[in-house]
């Protein structure tokens, strides 16, 4: 009997991902068509980043199949992702990337060097920090079974992905108040009146006027 369409075109892909991080972990050693010097890095970063393609290939083959299992391959994915970004942001030496930067409709190509290519992998790497803790967790709780018990482990995890997002929401946040700030100031300016919230001061009477009652 022929395997369902579906199971047919993870094996497919799941297989294509395998044999990506096996050719790049074979590359670190010097065999097949890569070579060392084309990994842009130490050996042990040519392994972490097929690892990566491995269990990313194998998870996708299991399907939902073996939940334990593939969260396990999804652990691995992470830990490889989250070594790869943590090397490149916090590890000793010079690092330089090779990046587009969008303005409009018009790309340029741009090296960068230093913290400029620091920076946005740390915020990556701290991002992924976090969710391979949450996954860690995650995983030691099926396996354990019965109620959370790593909560410390689990709020750290927040705190991190938290952390990475400060990049993103500290501007919004500011941008938002500065907005809201420039409106106040154009409607005392315009009318002489500042902005009130009439909706939220009649509710306040009327719990006053509730509570007096």
């Amino acid at each position: 009997m022929n395997r369902h369409p579906t199971v047919n075109r993870h094996y497919l892909i799941g297989s294509i991902f395998i044999a990506l991080g096996l050719v790049l972990m074979m590359g670190a050693f010097g065999i097949g068509p890569l070579s060392p010097a084309d990994l842009n890095g130490p050996a042990w970063i040519g392994v972490a980043t097929g690892m990566v393609f491995a269990a990313a290939g194998a998870a996708v083959m299991l399907g939902r199949d073996a939940p334990r299992l593939r969260l396990a391959l999804v652990v691995t994915l992470l830990a490889g992702l989250a070594v790869i970004g943590n090397w490149i942001a916090f590890g000793i030496g010079e690092r330089t990337c090779n990046g587009s930067i969008g303005l409009l409709f018009v790309l340029t190509e741009q090296s960068l060097s230093g913290l400029a290519c620091r920076i946005p992998f740390a915020v990556g790497a701290i991002m992924t920090n976090g969710i391979l803790l949450y996954a860690v967790a995650t995983l030691i709780q099926k396996i354990a079974g019965g109620p959370p018990r790593l909560n410390r482990l689990v709020k750290l995890a927040e705190w991190l992905m938290l952390l990475s997002l400060g990049p993103v929401l500290i501007p919004l946040i500011a941008a938002l108040l500065l907005m809201a700030v420039s409106g106040a100031l154009w409607k005392r300016l315009t009318t002489g009146f500042w902005p009130r919230n009439e909706a939220f001061i009649q509710r306040r009477r009327l719990k006053r006027t509730q509570g007096r009652g």
